[in-house]
């Protein structure tokens, strides 16, 4: 929220709190740029982490398609069915689309998801 235009917002807020008090953030990702924005409003921080900053665990393969937009159902659908996976992680914009995106799946021949579009992204 710091890097996404809510600075203004969350400092008008700790202006109305006590001057003396504990400050808690957590984040999955917690870049240089938050780290900066945070350390306005934080005394003697303390960083826990759990592995190596920023970096992808060794037991997940990454790769990137480049496909047209019109494309990227099409290539989904072969990669999981090409590739027989189990369990796929799909971003979506909104849940429309994510419901959209699964009754296409299903038209595929793709089994439905168990829960369909309930990470749906909210910001759109």
């Amino acid at each position: 929220m710091l890097d996404m235009g809510f600075i203004h917002d969350i400092r008008a807020l700790l202006a109305l709190l006590p001057a003396k008090r504990q400050n808690l953030l957590f984040s999955a990702t917690f870049p240089d740029e938050v780290r900066k924005l945070s350390a306005g409003f934080m005394h003697d921080p303390v960083t826990v982490e759990v592995a190596r900053r920023n970096l992808p665990i060794e037991l997940i393969g990454q790769v990137a398609h480049p496909v047209d937009k019109d494309r990227k159902r099409a290539l989904l659908a072969h990669l999981v069915k090409s590739g027989n996976w189990q369990q796929v992680l799909v971003f979506c914009r909104t849940k429309h689309g994510a419901n959209r995106l699964a009754e296409q799946l299903e038209n595929d021949g793709i089994e439905p998801p168990r829960s369909t579009a309930t990470r749906a992204s909210r910001s759109a």
